[in-house]
């Protein structure tokens, strides 16, 4: 069980980690307060790591935060992209093990007119600098080719020559979701 989410608030993140740490569940903290979603990377670090931190004091292991540092448009907010790619690479660093980041995807190339090529790219970018969920089109098969790729080339899965074969049939072969 994961709760969706909470922000850096205490108003917020309080109750929540509460609920979080009663019921074992992990959670899914959003790095922005009252004052809305941060624009540079060292406000996107300190608002991850007061959740971060908070989470852990509530009993939470790392394995069971996920941080996300907020994807905005690269059609309006260009210099975002850059800056969650930091983000990502500065969250990694919070602790050993690290806590999971996740994005969603799609939010950086809204609006734009190469929605594709554009989260792919970014992704992969992403990926590289420590990011190990997202919220993606599963159904993008170019997209899915990437991902196996980049694991392939990140280490974190055994290169074959047959690697996309392999990473089709271990989707396929996925139980459905209840």
């Amino acid at each position: 069980v994961i709760i969706n989410s909470t922000t850096a608030e205490d108003s917020k993140l309080v109750p929540l980690l509460e609920m979080a740490a009663q019921h074992n569940a992990g959670i899914l903290g959003v790095v922005m307060d009252e004052n809305g979603s941060p624009q540079d990377v060292d406000r996107r670090i300190e608002l991850g790591g007061k959740i971060f931190a908070s989470a852990l004091d509530a009993g939470l292991s790392p394995d069971m935060i996920i941080l996300d540092p907020i994807v905005m448009p690269v059609k309006f907010m260009q210099d975002q992209a850059k800056n969650v790619l930091l983000a990502i690479q500065q969250m990694t660093g919070l602790s050993d093990p690290p806590p999971h980041i996740s994005i969603g995807l799609s939010n950086v190339a809204s609006k734009t007119e190469q929605k594709k090529l554009i989260n792919r790219t970014f992704l992969v970018m992403a990926m590289a600098m420590g990011l190990d969920t997202a919220i993606l089109n599963v159904c993008d098969e170019e997209l899915m080719q990437a991902i196996a790729t980049t694991e392939i080339l990140l280490g974190q899965e055994i290169y074959s020559d047959a690697y996309l074969k392999a990473y089709r049939q271990r989707g396929a072969a996925a139980p459905a979701a209840q």
